[in-house]
């Protein structure tokens, strides 16, 4: 009769153990900004766990994400960011979310915006900026004419006197590297 009694709570025990030991804790939209650190906060992201499409960091941007520990140095990883100026051996790098797809409308939504129409949405809720050392031998993938089918790579002096002649319309993707920016790849939006 006891047994009776207790089966059905078994059962259930079972159930809701077997339904909830995988779930993963729910994260409020906004958890984290720009500058809070999280606990994964700048992490290489393992691009073996997409599915497709760049890497996604814990922050939902694209890369290595926008929420560094440091307001002063990048860790190793891929940044999405805007160039506030460069010099022969740095950039000065104002770092932003670079978000696509569901991401991207729900970084949208939660800015009070319109879903992004070319599946993309950018954000940038501060104006720090990063004084980034270049390596000597990093390589710029750039736009000649800021077409999208004029792409060329180069070294950076090349890019700069490209920026000096075009300006600077793009945000740019750096990968760093043991302090340093190891390449710099100009983002093409339509």
């Amino acid at each position: 009769m006891l047994a009776k009694q207790f089966a059905p709570l078994f059962g259930l025990a079972v159930l809701l153990t077997a339904c909830g030991s995988d779930s993963p804790e729910p994260v409020p939209p906004d958890a984290t900004t720009p500058d809070s650190p999280s606990p994964e906060a700048g992490a290489p992201v393992d691009p073996g766990t997409e599915t497709e499409g760049p890497p996604t960091a814990a922050d939902g941007a694209q890369g290595s994400g926008c929420t560094p520990t440091s307001e002063t140095t990048l860790p190793d990883g891929r940044w999405f960011g805007l160039v506030a100026s460069t010099t022969e051996s740095s950039i000065e790098f104002d770092l932003a979310c670079w978000f696509t797809g569901d991401a991207a409308i729900a970084a949208a939504e939660s800015a009070g915006e319109e879903p992004p129409p070319n599946d993309y949405f950018v954000r940038n809720n501060n104006e720090l900026t990063r004084e980034l050392p270049v390596a000597q031998d990093a390589e710029v993938t750039f736009y000649l004419s800021g077409d999208p089918t004029s792409e060329v790579q180069g070294d950076v002096p090349a890019w700069r006197g490209i920026l000096n002649d075009r300006g600077i319309p793009f945000g740019i993707w750096v990968q760093t590297s043991g302090g340093e920016v190891t390449s710099v790849e100009e983002q093409w939006v339509p």
